[in-house]
């Protein structure tokens, strides 16, 4: 529609082709290659590249876009067993609280994709194909609402290769198991006085401020 792209993206999408070639297990790596699926649809992904025998694309997501276009696209490369890498870049976290990025990592167990310096080093050293991966985890703190904070590490192509449904259902455990431990930690005796009493079938009255402590932490 007549945008530019901005140099971020460029130089971003130039050093995920280096990084891939740099990568013996990958071939034919493109830049904004076109891929036509078996309906004629087709798209451009940033880079494209193949490993054992399968097509991986690669798109940047520096920007926000409508999730009906997330949505599309996502389903373009399913119906055409393509594995779809969606990733950010990991300098302003702050960015990834808008909507878009949001549903980037609700659909996918709280778990973001991104390229930065650190990723791109590694994987030229290496010579093994990297990416960071940005996951959130809950936090309790005393007297404020349940909140969650950014964590990142590195990874390589087994997570990124990773099937989607597997890996969303991986990080919704990891996050589970996160708050669990959180809530034990912050309000174990207070759970476990209102499993007792409603062992016994005491009602809610017998345990109302066990609950308020409770539900004002989690706000």
């Amino acid at each position: 529609n007549g945008l530019q792209e901005g140099l971020d993206h460029l130089s971003l999408k130039n050093a995920l082709a280096l990084c891939l070639q740099r990568d013996a297990r990958f071939s034919n790596v493109q830049v904004e290659k076109r891929v036509t699926g078996s309906d004629g649809n087709w798209r451009v992904p940033d880079v494209s590249a193949v490993i054992d025998g399968k097509v991986v694309a690669l798109d940047l997501q520096l920007a926000t876009l409508p999730i009906s276009t997330i949505l599309e696209r996502t389903g373009f490369y399913e119906a055409n067993d393509i594995h779809h890498v969606v990733l950010t870049d990991a300098v302003d976290l702050a960015r990834l609280t808008q909507q878009a990025f949001c549903d980037m990592h609700l659909t996918s167990g709280g778990r973001i994709f991104a390229v930065d310096d650190a990723s791109i080093a590694a994987s030229l050293s290496s010579g093994r194909f990297q990416l960071k991966e940005l996951g959130i985890a809950p936090r309790l703190v005393p007297g404020r609402p349940i909140y969650n904070v950014w964590q990142s590490r590195l990874v390589r192509t087994d997570a990124i290769l990773m099937d989607p449904g597997q890996r969303r259902k991986e990080g919704e455990r990891q996050y589970s198991q996160a708050l669990l431990t959180a809530a034990n930690a912050s309000f174990g005796p207070q759970r476990q006085a209102i499993r007792r009493a409603a062992a016994k079938n005491m009602g809610s009255a017998a345990v109302f401020e066990h609950w308020n402590h409770i539900a004002r932490a989690i706000g």
